[in-house]
């Protein structure tokens, strides 16, 4: 799965390049970001090539190419720790973990910034360092949380095609933040079509504006003051003589643009609320508790715990839906409400596979059925209809 590979590679690229550049620097912020899409592209060649013929393994020679440019010795020490460490992640790790190992290299590697930062604190520049290693920060994090997401659909056996279309949009957004914060080309015509996107908003109120002066000057030459003693008819003046409307003020001389300071704080503010935004979407699950162990990742409800009082309104609050899926998980959250009704001890942590053990104690007949059917209905291939539905109903009604 191309997908995957191509993040789980975007994830540990990115955590060499943002450790190393926190304490080495031998080329600008661009040149380190071309540099990063060039050292992904020849990891993921060599990847697929290496199987092909024994010919293809030299492709990983391609990793020390920058050294052509860059011949001082930061650059030869950054690649010569870089190239090696690439090479064995490809050769021993690439595409063999799970979800859990996923996990735990996540949280492993993260330790890694707060010792780097406090080890680099001693020397000067630190501010320029933490702009230098920023982006490819953010990259690791988000390739991270997308390929520990994508670990879990695959073993939850959902939809690959509905993943692939996610993940393409997410690398998307990541490659967009990426050159928006390395390159300086883009930077600039972001803001030129900012500059131009103001301007056409504000171009009806110059108009306005450009209108009513015109008039206001108009109105000034009809005020003048006529003899009352013969009575002339009055003399309109000629409308030719007021000349042209005045000139139309630009734009910027009334709408203050942000400067390239105010510019980069607001990008950097984008970024971090883009990663809170997109950490939000992929890691919270409301409601919701994740189990491993079994051949699926179970994501199973539970009743929330408080007051009589909400309670109640959970309770009112919980009408059939529409979908028969949704139907069927109706009928399980009544199951549990039943069994709490019970006097059965229910916990979060509690799988349906507990909970039917559970529920076994008290309702001998039901509680696998009813167990197998919200499985299937949860993570079977095949669409549920009204036939499961209705088994679901009356066994729900016969405990």
């Amino acid at each position: 799965m191309i997908s995957m590979i191509l993040l789980e590679l975007l994830s540990v690229t990115a955590l060499l390049f943002s450790t190393l550049l926190i304490f080495l620097e031998f080329a600008p912020l661009e040149a380190m970001a071309l540099l990063f899409a060039w050292v992904v592209a020849v990891c993921l060649f060599y990847y697929y090539s290496r199987n092909w013929a024994k010919v293809f393994r030299l492709s990983i020679l391609l990793l020390l190419a920058p050294l052509f440019f860059y011949h001082d010795s930061i650059a030869l020490i950054f690649f010569l720790i870089a190239a090696p460490l690439l090479l064995l992640y490809l050769e021993r790790f690439l595409f063999k973990g799970n979800l859990a190992d996923y996990v735990g290299n996540f949280k492993r590697m993260s330790i890694i910034y707060p010792v780097a930062f406090y080890l680099r604190w001693v020397l000067p520049d630190i501010g320029e360092a933490i702009d230098r290693a920023a982006p490819f920060i953010f990259v690791y994090f988000l390739a991270s949380i997308m390929l520990i997401r994508s670990a879990r659909h695959v073993e939850a056996g959902m939809d690959i095609r509905v993943l692939q279309r996610t993940n393409v949009r997410y690398l998307a957004f990541t490659a967009a933040i990426f050159l928006l914060t390395t390159v300086e080309k883009v930077r600039q015509f972001v803001v030129s079509l900012a500059k131009q996107f103001v301007l056409l908003l504000f171009l009806p109120m110059q108009l306005l504006l450009r209108l009513i002066a015109w008039l206001t000057q108009i109105i000034d030459r009809l005020q003048i003051i006529i003899p009352f003693k013969t009575r002339p008819l009055p003399e309109f003046f000629n409308v030719e003589d007021i000349g042209e409307p005045p000139p139309l003020e630009t734009v910027e001389e009334m709408v203050a643009l942000p400067d390239m300071d105010i510019l980069k704080k607001v990008l950097c503010g984008l970024l971090i609320g883009a990663t809170i935004f997109i950490l939000y979407k992929l890691l919270v699950r409301g409601g919701r508790q994740i189990h491993q162990g079994l051949d699926y990742v179970e994501e199973r409800e539970y009743l929330k715990r408080g007051g009589q009082r909400r309670k109640r309104r959970f309770r009112f609050g919980d009408r059939l839906p529409s979908q028969p899926g949704e139907q069927v998980r109706y009928y399980y959250r009544k199951f549990l409400e039943k069994l709490v009704g019970q006097q059965v001890g229910l916990t979060k942590t509690d799988t349906s596979l507990e909970i039917q053990k559970k529920a076994e104690t008290v309702f001998p007949h039901g509680p696998q059925q009813i167990r197998d059917i919200y499985i299937a209905s949860r993570y079977g291939e095949k669409e549920v209809d009204n036939t499961v539905v209705t088994q679901m109903e009356q066994l729900y009604k016969q405990l």
